[in-house]
């Protein structure tokens, strides 16, 4: 670190030399024949610049180098093809004496240089001196140029490269080498190297060892451990290559005087809106459709960017806040004032809710939180922040502060977060506690949940923050940045033992990677999405037609007044959405009664934790129904996809399990557990084949579970059961209409077309799948109550499920309908008040309907917005074509 900061001294001159190396600067052919320059070669040894001829000559032996081209203002790709390269095979890398000089002369001539003009190029390639012997800088030049790692006249005794500089530093730059260090360097670093290894570590997720240990071997192949040790050098010199290379994209050696901000050494997305860099000058005065000019943002966490504690606790921040991660000064001065109490959750428990305040002693950093634009899947700068602990919400404040504050005046802001329902309550309290955590009061804010993470929230959440019914976003599913999670995974491992600065810049330097690469293909992925959109819409509009053609236009009239009085309420009242889920009151779920059973104040403190062990072991039960479901499906010839899909299931069934197991001998005593194997009950499910029965009371003697004064569990599972049996019941009504709605909309629909009749068919034999699990796991609840003794009353609300029940007829639809009169509903579908006949089937195409239409609208939105992205990603490049062309000036 002390030569890190002795390096800073001369970080403007390390920049001017990089810099000077981009131009021609009106330089002549630097083999001394007096011509002007054309090509560049990038890996022959000082990058030389050679005229035609030159080139062609000195390349003979060397094909395969790549060369550059001066069109006069900057140094565009070529190759020694368009040079006049002719590759001679059989003598030597010279012409066949027997050739035809007619075929290959025209190839062969140079410039038309005359014979004069040849041998006075060979007489200025010999060595040259002065009138006092010494050799000339034409000389010492033309040697550089034609040095080669072969020629034993430049090393020394001990076997080392030997090269006589002056002005050392700068020469040594001027000629691709990168000294070590700045006073007396006795080791230096070729910069094609330097970037191989950021290319590799980018591309490959090298490592620094597994690329020092790879220039050992071909260094020396048989004794590779002989080679000196140059590997602390490589980890310095890399990190301030990496951040000279940054400075010099970003037009900061252009003028070495301006100050690095924080987060100008990051791209940002060129097709998200962004005042003064691609929207126009009076863009605020179409304001009238704000959700235009409105941002999308999505926040997550990962905990694989962990860091450990050191030892040595002297670090070096050579960026700072520059890049994608926030500065640390003003971040640690937050966290130290920030209300670090977490309130209790009021939706599911959440991983990242339960874990907060999870600490480990070995590590400094259990992760890092990151934003992204959630239309395109690019880092915001400036806004990746560490975990101390776990996922904390002072620490995604300051994230989502520091991109809020980036808006400038726009209007709205949609943020998608895994836990934006627990989040979004107490995020404007912070705000307003905190100096640290400011943006502007005008922007309006909209909360929603990734459409992965969103089924494990509560029920009325999938209405309330689904992306699908945000308006404004198009079509956006919220999980973007667990795809570039993945990336980053790959480095992530290499980094933990990395100094906390050394550590942020690699992370940096693979963000800037990925938004580089993303706005690079920006034009191709746009112009995929915008064919995908219009043809998303023709479906979704198909959709609607249909569902809407054969109802009654008074209710769609009602239906549409409801639908946009709620969403413009959502701002203010997110429960003005619940009206897109239906409203009939349902049965409690299995979730409410654990809910209920864990609060119970009269249980006794034995039964501490019991509620969820029963659940795990319900669970079970339902993954193997599911399992013996696509076992079913996939048939006796399944795919390998369907095979594997099903051992990944029964490798996750088998840790469960297990888990269940070892938690069992916490509530059961040894011997209740050794017979509950060999009981004489003749009840268990056929569907659960050669699955191994859990030790549930259900699969025990009641008898057996009072005896050993565990009477409590039988009560709790037999409430469960209540509310397993409530969803199971709830999700085959949902099954019943949902292939209602298919027969109706859909299959109808497709009797003329092949392909429409296909698509159709397979939806509902999904559908029927679904059904027959759905079915399965209550006829297995059922028998599991009658086991538990559960009483007659209780029997006759919940009854058997016969298959003759689940053909769906017209009388479930419309009772109204001519010769449907006294017939009745299978006792499902009215075992609640609320479930009236018709009723149900009312709400379920009422729901129905708002997702055809917010489907609709959501796709319409996609098509104007990728027109909208399109223009602002080519004035965002023409942005920064302006900005070098000045810097060119």
């Amino acid at each position: 670190n002390d030569l890190m900061r002795e390096w800073l001294e001369y970080e403007e001159e390390y920049l001017e030399a990089l810099l000077q190396r981009e131009g021609a600067d009106g330089r002549t052919c630097s083999r001394g024949c007096g011509r002007d320059s054309i090509y560049r070669c990038a890996d022959c040894f000082g990058q030389p610049m050679l005229c035609t001829s030159c080139c062609r000559s000195a390349h003979q032996l060397h094909p395969f180098h790549h060369v550059e081209q001066w069109p006069g203002d900057h140094f565009a790709p070529s190759s020694l093809r368009a040079a006049g390269l002719v590759l001679q095979l059989g003598h030597g890398g010279v012409r066949c004496p027997a050739a035809s000089a007619s075929l290959l002369d025209h190839l062969d001539s140079g410039d038309g240089e005359t014979e004069e003009e040849v041998e006075k190029q060979e007489a200025t390639e010999q060595v040259s001196t002065d009138e006092e012997g010494f050799p000339t800088m034409a000389s010492i030049q033309a040697t550089l140029n034609s040095f080669s790692v072969l020629d034993t006249r430049h090393y020394d005794d001990a076997g080392n490269h030997l090269l006589t500089m002056v002005n050392i530093s700068t020469q040594l730059l001027e000629v691709g080498l990168y000294p070590a260090t700045q006073k007396l360097p006795r080791t230096a670093f070729t910069f094609q190297l330097l970037e191989s290894f950021r290319l590799m570590n980018l591309e490959c997720k090298m490592t620094a060892m597994s690329f020092y240990k790879y220039l050992r071997r071909v260094t020396d192949p048989v004794l590779p451990h002989t080679t000196p040790d140059r590997y602390k050098k490589l980890l310095r010199i890399s990190r301030q290559w990496r951040y000279l290379q940054n400075k010099l994209v970003f037009g900061f050696a252009h003028d070495s005087g301006v100050k690095v901000k924080d987060g100008k050494l990051a791209y940002f997305c060129p097709a998200c809106p962004q005042p003064g860099v691609n929207l126009s000058k009076d863009w605020t005065k179409d304001l009238g459709d704000t959700w235009k000019y409105s941002r999308s943002f999505v926040m997550d966490g990962n905990f694989s960017a962990k860091h450990m504690k050191l030892k040595n606790n002297d670090d070096f921040d050579l960026t700072g806040g520059s890049g994608y991660f926030t500065a640390s000064p003003r971040y640690r001065a937050h966290l130290q004032i920030a209300n670090d109490r977490q309130p209790k959750s009021t939706c599911h428990e959440h991983k990242a809710v339960n874990q907060v305040h999870a600490t480990q002693k070995h590590l400094t950093t259990t992760g890092i939180g990151a934003i992204a634009c959630a239309r395109h899947g690019c880092f915001v700068p400036d806004t990746v922040v560490d975990f101390q602990k776990g996922e904390r919400q002072v620490n995604m404040d300051y994230a989502l502060c520091r991109a809020l504050g980036k808006l400038e005046g726009m209007p709205r802001a949609t943020i998608i977060y895994d836990i934006a329902c627990q989040f979004s309550v107490h995020f404007g309290t912070q705000v307003s506690r905190n100096d640290y955590l400011k943006f502007s009061d005008t922007i309006q804010i909209v909360w929603g949940i990734g459409l992965f993470h969103i089924h494990g929230h509560r029920d009325v959440c999938l209405s309330r923050y689904s992306p699908d019914l945000i308006p404004g976003i198009g079509k956006v599913d919220g999980e973007v940045l667990e795809t570039l999670w993945s990336q980053l995974n790959e480095i992530c491992g290499s980094t933990r033992s990395m100094t906390a600065a050394h550590q942020r810049e690699v992370l940096n330097d693979h963000m800037l990677d990925s938004n580089q690469k993303k706005m690079l293909n920006i034009v191709q992925s746009l112009s995929r999405k915008y064919i995908q959109a219009l043809q998303g819409l023709e479906v979704a509009k198909e959709g609607y037609q249909n569902l809407t053609a054969n109802t009654d236009q008074s209710l769609i009239t009602q239906w549409i007044a409801q639908a946009e009085e709620a969403q413009t309420r959502h701002f203010a009242d997110v429960t003005a959405m619940d009206i897109f889920d239906v409203q009939l009151q349902r049965a409690p779920t299995q979730a409410e009664m654990q809910l209920q059973l864990a609060e119970d104040p009269a249980q006794p403190s034995s039964a501490r934790g019991v509620t969820s062990w029963l659940s795990l072991g319900l669970k079970i039960e339902e993954l193997q129904l599911r399992i013996a479901g696509l076992v079913k499906q996939a048939g006796i010839n399944p795919t390998i996809t369907e095979r594997l899909d099903i051992d990944c299931r029964k490798t996750r069934l088998d840790n469960m399990i297990d888990d269940f197991s070892r938690k069992a001998t916490q509530y059961l005593a040894e011997d209740v557990l050794v017979s509950q194997g060999n009981t004489d009950s003749d009840w268990h499910d056929i569907e659960l084949g050669d699955e191994p029965i859990l030790p549930l009371p259900s699969n025990i003697s009641t008898n057996q579970c009072r005896d050993h004064s565990v009477g409590y569990l039988v009560d709790h599972e037999l409430k469960l059961r209540q509310g397993q049996a409530n969803d199971a019941l709830h999700n085959i009504r949902i099954d019943l209409g949902h292939r209602f709605f298919l027969y109706r909309t859909v299959v109808r629909q497709a009797k003329h077309s092949q392909h429409k009749k296909s698509r159709a068919w397979d939806a509902v034999h999904q559908v029927n799948t679904a059904l027959s699990v759905h079915t399965a796991i209550y006829r297995r609840c059922r028998k599991a109550m009658i086991a538990l003794g559960a009483s007659s009353m209780l029997l006759q609300r919940y009854q058997e499920l016969k298959q003759e029940y689940l053909q769906l007829k017209t009388v479930e639809i419309d009772p109204s309908v001519t010769g449907t009169r006294g017939k009745s509903l299978p006792w499902f579908w009215t075992m609640n008040t609320d479930l009236e006949a018709g009723n149900w089937m009312s709400e379920f195409l009422r729901v129905k309907f708002h997702r055809a239409k917010v489907n609709v609208n959501r796709c319409t939105e996609e098509v104007a917005l990728l027109k909208m992205e399109m223009q602002w990603a080519a004035n965002f490049f023409q942005h920064h074509s302006n900005k070098w062309k000045r810097f060119a000036a």
